[in-house]
């Protein structure tokens, strides 16, 4: 039987390590209510962002010209178009 020696990685001499790594120490899953709670305010959180930069775009589209709630046109205007 020959014993043949493990091989190894070349190394510089006298600079390897006898560093042992710890075992890994087992923690419990994570709670999944939690998880489920995380996302729905996330959710909630970009739904009632999209609602408000909807809202202000929607008022920002009605209330131009002279804030008379007409989309686009003025009192002036429409009173201009109607005379020709």
């Amino acid at each position: 039987m020959i014993f043949r020696t493990p091989l190894r990685t070349p190394t510089l001499v006298g600079v390897t390590e006898d560093y042992v790594r710890p075992p890994t120490v087992a923690l419990p899953p994570p709670d999944h209510r939690m998880a489920m709670w995380r996302f729905r305010i996330v959710v909630g959180a970009m739904l009632f962002l999209l609602i408000v930069i909807i809202v202000l775009v929607a008022r920002a589209i009605v209330h131009q010209g002279d804030g008379t709630g007409t989309v686009g046109m003025s009192r002036h205007d429409i009173v201009a178009i109607s005379l020709r």
